[in-house]
């Protein structure tokens, strides 16, 4: 048996790397030739240019190894099904599902491996990669912002400012509007807002404060040229003309961008369900592992070809009916959590059909 499982250990490995190769070098062109006329019009040379192939290499690996651990599985059963090899294997009485153990145990491995991989070398590369791309082609990010309205809700307040200033971390003519609790609104207007790093916290200055006094039954105007309160500690991020890409961010920076768009009342469903969407994706090259496996004994003629084809129309059945979920959650039609898992769970219910019925 351990001859037999290195036999197709083997093959199966061969074909992975191919294919793998095969389909990364298929993303790498794609990206090239979209920004090609970009490229030869800023004059960019041709070792930046594979500098930036090279950064985008890792990503295009973690996008290229579902559809080849499908292909591979799949063209490696194919073939020994088509030379009768898998019929004297199950004629000695060897199961189907002894024999493509180490196939479910490889998706396993290579799911755990993709989360290890993308958390330690995709997510920077990506972002050099990106950082890298704008700066080749004279495309500068702009994070100021203007006519801004943020909701604590923490604090049950609202900031307006007229203009953010991300260079130096400034709000222009601020007005605070808060609930103190007494049932009245306190206002604060200030000209000019500071971020103080070290007490992180707004500095406000030239102040003007509307408080309701209930023993004169009016608003008390009171004013200050200075004023700070380390409550008010709504960081400078969320006043940025900015969206965010989570494709860029480790778990722990992920997570701390969702709090910040939670507390600030800023829409964080799509981020949440791309969140949600990286723990679903590392368990994809598992779930094409299974259903690779109950092509077994589909195809025995132009096993190459119909393997290729099968696994590029469930590999795009797959995306699409994530793309259309996850356009759902984002909409606000169904949870974010439903749209990341729901494909997956959708491809599990099927695999497990599918390999019951499988040729054994």
């Amino acid at each position: 048996m351990r001859l037999l499982y290195k036999m197709s250990i083997g093959y199966f490995l061969r074909y992975l790397i191919s294919s793998i190769l095969f389909f990364v070098l298929i993303l790498e062109l794609l990206d090239v030739f979209q920004n090609l006329w970009r490229y030869i019009n800023n004059g960019v040379p041709l070792r930046q240019i594979l500098h930036v192939a090279v950064l985008y290499f890792p990503k295009c690996v973690v996008f290229s190894l579902p559809i080849s651990v499908l292909f591979s599985i799949a063209y490696t059963l194919g073939n020994l099904y088509a030379n009768n090899e898998l019929i004297a294997v199950f004629g000695c009485g060897v199961s189907l599902y002894k024999f493509v153990f180490p196939f479910i145990l490889i998706g396993l491995l290579l799911s755990v491996g993709s989360f290890w991989f993308e958390e330690k070398v995709v997510i920077r590369t990506y972002r050099e990669k990106g950082e890298l791309t704008y700066d080749l082609l004279n495309s500068k990010r702009n994070y100021n912002n203007a006519n801004v309205t943020i909701i604590d809700h923490p604090h049950d307040r609202i900031y307006h400012a007229d203009y953010y200033n991300d260079t130096e971390h400034t709000l222009s003519n601020v007005v605070i509007t808060e609930n103190d609790g007494s049932g009245w609104p306190v206002r604060l207007d200030a000209n000019v807002a500071e971020w103080n790093e070290d007490g992180r916290c707004w500095v406000f200055h030239n102040v003007t404060i509307f408080k309701w006094d209930p023993a004169q039954e009016l608003y008390v105007m009171t004013q200050n040229r200075v004023f700070t309160d380390p409550s008010y500690d709504q960081t400078p991020d969320s006043f940025r003309n900015i969206s965010r890409n989570v494709e860029e961010m480790d778990m722990e920076a992920a997570r701390a961008w969702i709090a910040t768009l939670r507390k600030a009342g800023l829409p964080f469903r799509e981020t949440l369900a791309e969140y949600y969407k990286r723990f679903s994706f590392t368990f994809t090259p598992l779930i094409v592992a299974l259903i690779s496996i109950a092509f077994t004994g589909k195809f025995r003629k132009n096993v190459l070809l119909m393997s290729l084809l099968s696994s590029m129309m469930i590999a795009a059945g797959y995306y699409i009916l994530q793309m259309v979920l996850m356009l759902f959650a984002k909409m606000g039609y169904i949870p974010p959590i439903v749209g990341a898992w729901g494909a997956l769970c959708t491809f599990i219910v099927l695999s497990l059909i599918m390999l019951k019925n499988a040729d054994t």
